[in-house]
């Protein structure tokens, strides 16, 4: 195990709190991605459907309507979820450079960093919830998208034969 003396010298410990938040919005970033690109394949799966029962358009019986409500009920959930993850929010991206030179001014370097520390891992502690309420949004987007899906293949199966 690496022993260093971060009292000593707490510039490293600044840059990895630091670049701990920076990684910790970029995959933020990657899941509000990820999210986006499954509500456009969601939306495309309805349009399949759409297009799958327009093949046969006098026939709309009983499996047609359970296939057709399942899956809109199914995109219904991904829109919404989808609404809910990158609705905006506040996001502590780190401490404020007018905050940090002002207190540099007051302040020697000794007291600054330990403080510049806390600031950027009291902001990782606040922005985690929100991680891991995206990341357990997504997991819902993706059963949705697998319904979706299943409804498409019944929906093929019900047209053809």
């Amino acid at each position: 195990m690496l022993q260093y003396d971060f009292k000593s010298d707490p510039r490293l410990l600044l840059d990895l709190a630091r670049e701990r938040l920076q990684r910790q919005l970029s995959f933020a970033d990657s899941l509000d991605s990820k999210i986006a690109m499954l509500f456009a394949v969601g939306s495309a799966l309805v349009g399949l459907l759409a297009a799958i029962f327009s093949l046969q358009p006098e026939e709309f019986g009983r499996a047609a309507i359970v296939i057709v409500s399942i899956c809109l009920l199914a995109y219904a959930l991904v829109t919404i979820v989808a609404a809910v993850a990158n609705w905006p929010q506040l996001w502590r991206i780190g401490v404020s450079i007018d905050w940090a030179w002002d207190r540099s001014q007051e302040v020697g370097e000794e007291v600054l960093l330990p403080e510049l520390i806390s600031g950027y891992m009291d902001y990782w502690r606040k922005n985690s919830a929100s991680n891991r309420k995206k990341a357990r949004l997504l997991r819902a987007v993706f059963v949705a998208i697998l319904v979706e899906t299943l409804c498409l293949v019944a929906a093929v199966a019900v047209v053809s034969g």
